[in-house]
């Protein structure tokens, strides 16, 4: 690893002082549903005016002044467009600072604003999915700092390169690991006798920034919020190919939540902010697994949105199947079991008003997601406002019961953890 090279000064009588830079830079690899490379660096440059050239290996920190220009590259020596740059105090404390690039003339440390003079970490992430990449620098910051370089060129070496390419995060892992089991046990036989499964739930902590969803009343883009939340999703314990794609799926669909919530913005009116995502088998029936989901959401800045919907799946394939194929094991029909909701919603709500009531009876109105089997019956899932429901929540309501302790209209809504919401100042 070669240090800094020595900027060239400009003539001044007497003959210039060559500038001394020490300093190293530091790189680590950090998990995120893509690969992403993180590198630090330190070097302490003197006068203003002079130009340094970083390459990752060491650590420290930079000393930069408010118009020291910073200039990010590649590990193979390209420069970076189109990225995000986030200024976050080191200790922790006080407010964060966020800009946009675009085009590969780099940035200066002005672009900011008006900033504190203290030591920040620097946070540099540009692409997406697998390409997305982070480069992080703390900085030593002083407005009118005279030791400051004027440039600051920023290069990823080659070694870290290859190490953030080679890394993965846990959720990644989890995917390569099902995914080679699934490959082993494509060679078995498919058509064994009745296999034993076991419903177990398997936790994702997650801590995330995303456009804000609560808080100034108006909102800007660069307003974010930071979540953090415990998730939950399902995983079988059991033998076969279908187990294993099982698991597979249930691992992606929590990485694919996540990489959507951290990628809404207030400009997209389709994406969404997921706060809390909680997925569980509530029953296996021979071979057929219920999965109920609960997600608490919003769409950037405002709207919120609390939902629970239901998938089922035959755990020898792995493929989803219909709430159909589930019912016809109970000699029940998806008529039979509508005409049976209808009740159990006037039941449950037995002064609902006529708009609502007609809503009620028409069929159009349920559909095969909204209904799941927790192993005592049938139940369905009525979204926050739906059929004039007041609470801002959903309500699932026993529509067929098989088990002697429910009864139609019974409200069975289980409780909901919730993630933890902070605007960022």
């Amino acid at each position: 690893m070669t240090g800094p090279a020595e900027a060239s000064q400009p003539f001044v009588p007497p003959p210039p002082k060559k500038p001394k830079h020490r300093g190293r830079i530091v790189a680590a690899v950090i998990g995120g549903v893509a690969v992403v490379a993180i590198v630090t660096a330190t070097v302490v440059v003197t006068r203003i005016g002079a130009s340094s050239e970083v390459t990752s290996g060491g650590k420290g920190y930079v000393v930069c002044a408010c118009e020291t220009k910073i200039l990010p590259k590649n590990s193979q020596g390209k420069k970076i467009k189109s990225f995000t740059v986030e200024l976050a105090p080191a200790n922790g404390k006080g407010k964060s600072y966020t800009i946009k690039v675009d085009g590969e003339d780099g940035f200066a440390i002005e672009d900011f604003g008006e900033l504190p003079d203290q030591k920040y970490q620097m946070t540099i992430t540009s692409g997406k999915g697998k390409k997305k990449s982070t480069t992080t620098m703390k900085v030593d910051y002083a407005k009118e700092g005279s030791d400051a370089p004027k440039n600051v060129e920023l290069t990823q070496s080659k070694k870290e390169a290859k190490a953030s390419a080679n890394s993965k995060d846990s959720i990644n892992k989890a995917i390569a690991s099902v995914a080679t089991t699934l490959e082993q046990l494509k060679s078995k036989d498919a058509d064994d006798a009745q296999a034993s499964y076991e419903a177990v739930s398997a936790t994702q902590d997650v801590d995330f920034t995303a456009a804000v969803g609560e808080g100034p009343l108006n909102p800007s883009p660069d307003d974010t919020c930071q979540i953090t939340a415990t998730w939950t999703y399902p995983q079988v314990k059991g033998q076969g190919v279908g187990v294993a794609k099982f698991n597979k799926d249930m691992v992606q669909l929590v990485a694919d939540t996540l990489d959507a919530s951290k990628q809404a913005s207030m400009d997209d009116e389709d994406s969404h902010v997921t706060m809390m995502y909680t997925a569980e088998i509530v029953s296996i029936d021979g071979d057929i697994a219920c999965v109920r989901t609960y997600a608490d959401s919003y769409q950037p800045p405002y709207r919120s949105e609390r939902v629970t919907r239901s998938a089922y799946y035959n755990l020898k394939t792995g493929e989803q199947v219909s709430l159909e194929d589930s019912l016809v094991q109970h000699g029940l029909s998806f008529d039979t079991l509508k005409s049976e909701t209808k009740q159990a919603i006037k039941t449950a709500k037995p002064n609902i008003d006529s708009v609502s009531e007609g809503n009620i009876d028409d069929d159009d109105n349920y559909t095969g997601d909204h209904f799941y089997y927790d192993g005592k019956g049938y139940i369905v899932v009525l979204d926050t406002g739906e059929f004039d429901c007041m609470a801002w929540d959903t309500h699932d309501l026993v529509a067929h019961a098989f088990d002697s302790s429910y009864s139609c209209g019974q409200d069975v809504t289980p409780e909901r953890a919730r993630a933890t919401y902070v605007p960022n100042e």
